[in-house]
């Protein structure tokens, strides 16, 4: 039986879902928005089992011959308002969060025994660690620096253009302060010093690449799909281009395999670019990154892949 924790409105899942059904493969979905599954004791029985109380000693783990978490969690105790006036509401519910935190990280240990695929911990990557350790296996990541003053930038002699981001991830946020919705939030263009405030939040600033094109690689174990985004636009998402296959060089998938391999990472999805010297170089790595435009553009058959190898 196989585990797969996904959202409602995930294509991808869908996808891989229908290939398990061709294969005759027995599976559980359990989305995000799943909230009639109502998990709530845990019953010390042969170790820690955490049981529905519908089925009373059931074991949501079971004898799962492999996970796939691909967006979801498994859907747990939700936090309860406070019932006594005397209770203030934030503490109450900043603890609550605290105890449902050692739950679920307890939980996802559990799950990391069987065979799987990802961990909802691991759903958000560290961006900092992932470039340092692409560093260390030998890939080539752009000029980057961390800073809240654009003094930094100037002393470390960076080239313009250059790209700013968020140290996380990007967000659509409306916030009517100059100094934010000049430099955070969103994936932006810097021609200039001038561009720049003199302060600001920490924001994560990369020397912008000239390149021949992009590459999406989709990778499960030791298995890359990846193809050529042919358009030299600074973000390819909104537009229209033209995506062919791409077959990777045997020693850059080597270094991409010591990388999953550091960062704990057994599927996903990397961007790189190549530079217009020929130059392969990392961007970022996304756990549950989207595929399904080229996989179904290229007929990849990365939803059948997926299938196999749970």
């Amino acid at each position: 039986m196989i585990l797969i924790l996904s959202e409602e409105r995930d294509v991808s899942t869908d996808n891989v879902c229908k290939w398990l059904n061709y294969q005759n493969k027995k599976f559980v979905r359990i989305n995000i928005e799943d909230h009639n599954r109502d998990f709530e004791r845990l019953l010390f029985e042969k170790g820690v089992i955490l049981s529905d109380k519908k089925k009373k000693g059931s074991d949501i783990f079971g004898n799962w011959d492999s996970i796939w978490c691909r967006r979801g969690t498994l859907p747990l105790l939700h936090i309860s308002e406070p019932k006594s006036s005397y209770i203030n509401e934030k503490s109450f519910n900043d603890f609550l969060k605290k105890e449902y935190q050692i739950f679920t990280d307890f939980l996802y240990s559990k799950i990391s025994h069987s065979k799987h695929f990802n961990l909802p911990n691991l759903y958000n990557v560290n961006k900092i660690k992932v470039l340092e350790e692409a560093l260390k296996v030998g890939l080539n990541i752009p000029n980057t620096i961390i800073t809240n003053n654009r003094k930094s930038i100037v002393n470390s002699k960076f080239k313009f253009p250059l790209i700013c981001k968020p140290i996380s991830d990007l967000a659509e946020i409306d916030i009517n302060h100059e100094k934010y919705n000049k430099i955070l939030f969103k994936l932006n263009r810097i021609n200039s010093f001038n561009e720049i405030p003199v302060e600001f939040e920490f924001t994560l600033f990369q020397e912008l690449i000239s390149k021949k094109y992009d590459l999406r690689i989709f990778f499960i174990e030791n298995n890359f799909i990846s193809c050529a985004i042919l358009n030299t636009a600074l973000d390819s998402r909104n537009i229209a281009y033209r995506v062919v296959p791409f077959n990777l060089p045997i020693e850059l998938k080597r270094k991409l395999q010591k990388l999953n391999k550091k960062i704990k990472l057994n599927s996903g999805s990397i961007d790189m670019v190549v530079s217009k010297d020929n130059i392969f170089i990392f961007l970022e790595i996304n756990p549950v990154g989207q595929f399904e435009f080229y996989n179904n553009k290229l007929d990849l058959g990365i939803s059948k892949l997926i299938s196999e190898k749970l």
